[in-house]
Parts: C-alpha cells; sequence; structure tokens
C-alpha cells in the first residue's frame, strides 16, 4: 500500500499521517522524547541504504531543532 492511497482513502482521518510520523521520527531516527527532563535521545536505526537524514522543526519544549 502507497502513501498516496493511504492518504486519499483516509483523507478524514489525520491520525493515519500522525502515526506514520510518528512512527519514521521515533522508529528509524530513534528519537525518544524526555519531557521530564527537557532533553531527547537520538539512536538512529536507519536501513543501510539510507546515509544520512534530516529532521526540521522538531519542537522539543521551548526549542526548535534541527537533526541531520
Amino acid at each position: 500500500m502507497s502513501l498516496k492511497s493511504i492518504s486519499i482513502t483516509n483523507g478524514d482521518y489525520p491520525e493515519i499521517s500522525f502515526s506514520f510520523i510518528s512512527q519514521v521520527v521515533e522508529g528509524m531516527m530513534g528519537i525518544r522524547p524526555n519531557a521530564k527532563d527537557s532533553a531527547i535521545t537520538v539512536t538512529p536505526n536507519l536501513p543501510d541504504e539510507i546515509r544520512d537524514i534530516k529532521l526540521f522543526g522538531l519542537k522539543v519544549g521551548n526549542n526548535c531543532l534541527t537533526l541531520k
């Protein structure tokens, strides 16, 4: 199933997009937020085909981060 078909058939359900993005950010990129300590842990879990990745505009508390 492609992402295009998900957005077309489930256009009224924004949680589909949120769930997908959340899985990529937290799963593949290994980002684990820790609100209590105002910190994040990054342990990338990328496939070998992806040599590098960038994430712009990650909000953590009052901060906005860019991760590469």
